[in-house]
């Protein structure tokens, strides 16, 4: 289910909500620009599995936190351009409109939704979590070493949040298709080329919002510079 972020969804009963549920992404659709900034930061808080500080009434010194025990899941109209920190902790991807029409697909994927089938696949991937659990700091490393290679040779300088946030998912991928009888629809070299166009993008944006801020710190010290030359002019 999907929680509309537009329409006054408010952070505790977003983080609430992430503390009553494991293993399951919050869904956080119309996103824009525009909403409360607590509701950022508790968008923030999904990957440092920050929480909120919430009192008991107890009459008491007891307190509460409501942490988040998934992923989460963002789409709306909007890049998460407001707050940077956003951006850099998402993986970013953009509708191509390449499907639109396509009623078969559709039909093949209500059909698997209404069948149960989706749940049958996260279920199966459960079963290997101790493959990731025995494998992860092994095989981490040497992702992180791909990723962050193939971006500096474009990027030069290259923020470490961005590799993370692809090799945290992209190597348990490359673990369960090593050890695990599981079948997937992509190789390990089709997943990782996606996720590195998403850093790219994620990377565009950055660059593009570090733009847009340096011009109006420009512009913002050139009006300060005329409102002192005006006032110094007046005193004369």
């Amino acid at each position: 289910m999907a929680i509309n972020l537009a329409s006054g969804s408010t952070s505790t009963g977003m983080q609430r909500s992430m503390d009553s549920t494991t293993n399951h992404p919050l869904w956080g659709n119309e996103y824009k620009n525009s909403i409360q900034k607590n509701t950022i930061e508790a968008l923030k808080g999904i990957d440092d599995r920050n929480g909120k500080l919430t009192g008991v009434k107890s009459g008491g010194n007891e307190t509460r936190i409501a942490k988040p025990r998934g992923s989460g899941i963002i789409s709306g109209q909007d890049l998460p351009t407001q707050d940077p920190a956003l951006c850099s902790r998402s993986l970013l991807g953009e509708f191509d409109d390449t499907n639109r029409g396509n009623y078969s697909d559709l039909k093949s994927f209500k059909a698997a939704e209404e069948s149960l089938q989706f749940i049958n696949i996260t279920c199966s991937v459960f079963d290997f979590r101790y493959l990731v659990e025995e494998h992860y700091s092994k095989e981490e490393p040497g992702v992180s070493s791909e990723v962050m290679d193939e971006l500096t040779s474009e990027y030069g300088n290259v923020d470490r949040r961005t590799v993370l946030n692809i090799s945290s998912v992209l190597t348990p991928m490359k673990i369960l298709m090593e050890h695990s009888d599981l079948e997937f629809p992509f190789d390990y070299q089709t997943a990782k080329q996606s996720l590195i166009r998403s850093a790219k993008l994620t990377i565009s944006v950055q660059h593009q919002s570090d733009q847009v801020e340096q011009y109006f710190h420009v512009l913002q010290s050139l009006v300060e510079v005329s409102t002192f030359v005006v006032t110094v002019l007046y005193r004369v």
